[in-house]
């Protein structure tokens, strides 16, 4: 799978089941490369971190992972016992 660059300071966010690491369609289905979308797009890395921080609070089973407009890694967001985590 290749990440898309989206250049214009776009933020690129995908899910995955935390516990295999399937990445999900935007439907929550695991992606088997059809035509549901698998990303997000936000303008800003605030906005991103904003949607996976309430997407983990949705549902604690999913990971959150953040990349730039150049399809680099920013971030991956999932939830511990201790709440929130943000690994870079």
């Amino acid at each position: 799978m290749e990440i898309p660059k989206l250049g214009n300071g776009k933020y690129l966010i995908m899910k995955a089941d935390k516990k295999t690491g399937h990445i999900l369609n935007n439907e929550g289905d695991i992606y088997i490369n059809n035509d549901v979308g698998y990303f997000i797009v936000k303008n800003t890395k605030d906005e991103a971190i904003e949607y996976a921080n309430l997407g983990i609070i949705e549902n604690k089973e999913l990971e959150f992972i953040i990349y730039d407009e150049k399809a680099e890694f920013v971030a991956m967001i999932d939830y511990t016992q201790d709440g929130a985590s943000m690994s870079k």
